[in-house]
């Protein structure tokens, strides 16, 4: 078992069971990631994701609960905010910075990093968001690629908290901390064996593992 304290934010992603909430919230991650894409592998309902909360709040209420939509209505993301008890948000699409900012809530911008990558327009564009996720860029892909990107292409020189995806697993994350250097870390596919949205508990603790002395 994972020591409970750790000092790199880590978000585990694309949960969809009471249980597997309970035990993340047991090991102590920073944040769990909610996947409210219905085109999602990882989707879940409202009624669901509520079930996924409590049980997680019920555990542990510092914890992080991150509602992750791509290109929802604003019914869409109020309705998770009152339905489920979500903390953050997490924008995947083309959400303008106002749309992404007028619930009142702090929110995470998802960008597809290519070589063309504009940081500093996006830091400006986006100067309300409390973190950016840098993921794969892929066209048809939302939500989360399962890839890695580029990392020659990560920002070095932009004062903001930047999340690494994309292709994290426990065998690559402790090498990817240490050559980027990231705020946070976030996984999803990385944690998982058999099955689409349930999370192996052994790959959760190596790879927590790694977070955490990497």
């Amino acid at each position: 078992m994972v020591e409970k304290k750790m000092d790199r934010w880590c978000k585990i992603c694309g949960v969809t069971s009471p249980e597997d909430g309970r035990y993340l919230s047991e090991i102590g991650v920073s944040a769990i990631g909610l996947m409210f894409y219905p085109d999602s592998d990882r989707y879940v309902s409202f009624e669901s994701a509520r079930r996924v909360s409590d049980e997680i709040k019920d555990v542990n209420p510092s914890i992080r609960i991150v509602g992750v939509f791509v290109n929802p209505t604003s019914d869409m993301v109020g309705d998770a905010i009152a339905q489920v008890g979500i903390d953050m948000l997490q924008f995947h699409g083309s959400e303008s910075p106002s749309f992404c900012g007028d619930f009142g809530l702090p929110y995470i911008k998802s960008v597809g990093v290519t070589a063309k990558t504009n940081f500093s327009q996006l830091d400006t564009e986006y100067r309300e968001a409390w973190a950016f996720i840098l993921d794969r860029f892929d066209a048809k892909k939302h939500g989360g690629t399962g890839e890695i990107f580029d990392w020659r292409f990560w920002p070095n020189r932009i004062n903001r908290r930047f999340i690494l995806a994309g292709g994290l697993k426990p065998d690559n994350v402790a090498e990817a901390i240490k050559v980027l250097d990231p705020f946070g870390v976030d996984v999803s596919s990385g944690v998982e064996s058999s099955r689409k949205g349930t999370k192996d508990r052994m790959l959760v603790e190596r790879f927590m593992q790694e977070v955490k002395f990497g």
